[in-house]
């Protein structure tokens, strides 16, 4: 497979630091690993949550430092759309108008998530843009929870985001939130 001249990619001998500094740097999620130009493999920021929360890295003079095990999840919880039901088009409006990649949906007195993935998985599977879309439930965490249990039971699950009830308010905790404001924190050595 040939790659484009414009295309974001990193070669395989880079670290995950100048990975994670090339996705926030061009604010994405994802990142294709390259080897002599071709494609063997794909780093996400959910890669680099797991391997920042087992390791810390020293480069130069910058130091990445794991996220605190005392912080809790309403530290990193943002607001977000709910809506009492869903369909393709009105989920990824919601998400368009908040700027997120996930919203919330109360669903029989319950609280579901619809991600944009899931909206991409609806329409591959043959459903209208205008078919009600099912809100996937997963675990609600409290905004007293700690943030590591919360990380742990998303990467088990393989999940990008989770519901969080804040001061009897849905909110909505994301990767990208924790990972752009918590486990990665570059301060320089003195």
């Amino acid at each position: 497979m040939e790659i484009s001249k414009n295309a974001i990619t990193i070669d395989c001998r880079k670290t995950v630091d100048e990975a994670l500094m090339l996705m926030s740097e061009k604010d994405i999620g994802h990142l294709p690993v390259t080897d002599n130009e071709s494609i063997v493999g794909m780093f996400s920021l959910r890669d680099a949550l797991r391997t920042v929360s087992v390791t810390s890295f020293i480069k130069g003079d910058l130091r990445i430092i794991k996220a605190d095990h005392s912080e809790t999840v309403g530290k990193y919880a943002i607001r977000a759309p709910i809506l009492n039901e869903a369909n393709s088009v009105k989920a990824f409006r919601a998400m368009r108008k908040w700027r997120t990649k996930a919203i919330l949906v109360e669903d029989k007195g319950n609280i579901g998530i619809i991600t944009l993935r899931d909206i991409t998985n609806a329409m591959a599977s043959g459903l209208s843009i205008y078919d009600p879309l099912k809100p996937r439930h997963v675990k609600v965490f409290s905004s007293e929870d700690k943030l590591h249990l919360a990380v742990g039971y998303m990467i088990q699950n393989e999940l990008r985001h989770v519901p969080v009830i804040k001061s009897d308010e849905y909110q909505l905790l994301s990767v990208k939130e924790i990972t752009s404001h918590s486990t990665w924190i570059h301060e320089l050595l003195t």
